[in-house]
């Protein structure tokens, strides 16, 4: 779900702004919109929403996300619609998409499965993405279902550990990148209000009694104390932590392994932030790929045990065309995924 760069000019992007912050429904207990405001997926089963991050002008894009990746796929025969697929989602939920949603996501690998002669779909994410994956393959689908449907999932840079930028801009009521648009109130409000925001705290399993930030005061916090922290000082208050509360259970279990052959392809060498001193507001930094920590990563590999084929891919780079965001741009990792799509024998 992206927004006009038209509509990101102040004075307008204050309008923009509170139209996309999240509500809470007293009387039926669940997430909506604004008063007044639709929100809809572009584009769903398609890629019309995900090729790029901009409208084109002139014919032109400047903000390429999973373009590459269709275009390699078109030009290996692959077909939009018929045998690839793409699965876009409303960001601002996090995992908490409506029940309706993760019917849609089911039905539409039933139907890419049968429109292909019963073959089995290979399902892929990126970053968010790749935790959308395995919190389908674990929470949304049947081992039944599973078993017949799925080949694979690959998950590039999967963001099931949390992450540290999540942890600075619940805190400080920014978004990097963002911090120019809209007035501050409005704009903590609707940081404050992301489901996208709230399921990316550390992951307590994973991070354990890793110090990981520090109060006001000066105190060290592990992952598990930064909820309370936000509460307490008022980052997540009302509505939102009404909000919270839907997604607050994925950062408090460890992130379950899928039971079908899986590959992680990630990147650990890079500076990430890890938390924030927040008497000073100064990052405190790990490693990862430099949006997501390395921990994440590294807990799967290290833990999942089904019975089925795990394949751990580190890239290891230090390069800044090999980080988080440049990866799905990059034709090392697009003919990697590519690779393992198509093999079989790392799956046995």
């Amino acid at each position: 779900m992206w927004v006009k760069e038209s509509m990101m000019i102040p004075p307008m992007v204050d309008c923009v702004i509170d139209w996309l912050t999240l509500r809470y429904d007293s009387k039926t207990g669940q997430i909506r919109n604004q008063d007044g405001v639709d929100v809809d997926i572009v584009d769903f089963s398609g890629f019309g929403g995900i090729e790029y991050l901009d409208d084109s002008f002139l014919g032109l894009h400047m903000l390429p996300i999973y373009s590459k990746y269709v275009k390699y796929l078109v030009n290996k025969g692959y077909e939009i619609k018929k045998n690839l697929f793409g699965c876009p989602f409303d960001w601002r939920r996090g995992l908490s998409q409506t029940a309706d949603y993760w019917n849609n996501v089911r039905a539409l690998v039933e139907r890419a499965y049968s429109l292909n002669g019963n073959q089995k779909v290979v399902i892929s994410g990126h970053s968010l993405g790749g935790y959308f994956v395995q919190h389908f393959l674990t929470e949304k689908t049947t081992a039944e279902w599973r078993a017949k449907y799925i080949d694979s999932a690959i998950l590039i840079a999967p963001s099931f550990g949390g992450s540290g930028m999540a942890v600075a801009a619940l805190w400080e009521g920014k978004i990097p990148f963002l911090e120019l648009y809209g007035n501050d109130k409005d704009f903590a409000a609707f940081v404050s209000s992301l489901g996208g925001l709230h399921i990316h705290l550390l992951n307590n399993e994973v991070f354990g009694d890793k110090i990981v930030s520090y109060d006001p005061n000066g105190k060290p916090l592990k992952a598990k104390d930064l909820p309370e922290i936000y509460l307490k000082y008022g980052k997540l208050s009302g509505e939102s932590a009404k909000l919270f509360e839907f997604n607050r259970y994925n950062s408090i279990k460890a992130p379950k392994p899928v039971d079908v052959p899986a590959a992680i392809i990630y990147n650990d060498a890079l500076s990430c932030v890890m938390g924030i001193d927040m008497k000073t507001n100064k990052k405190i930094w790990g490693k990862g790929d430099h949006v997501v920590n390395a921990e994440g990563y590294q807990y799967a590999c290290q833990n999942w045990k089904t019975g089925k084929k795990l394949h751990c891919h580190n890239i290891n780079s230090t390069s800044l065309f090999l980080d988080h965001n440049t990866m799905v741009q990059n034709d090392q990792y697009v003919k990697y995924v590519w690779d393992l799509a198509m093999s079989d024998e790392w799956k046995k």
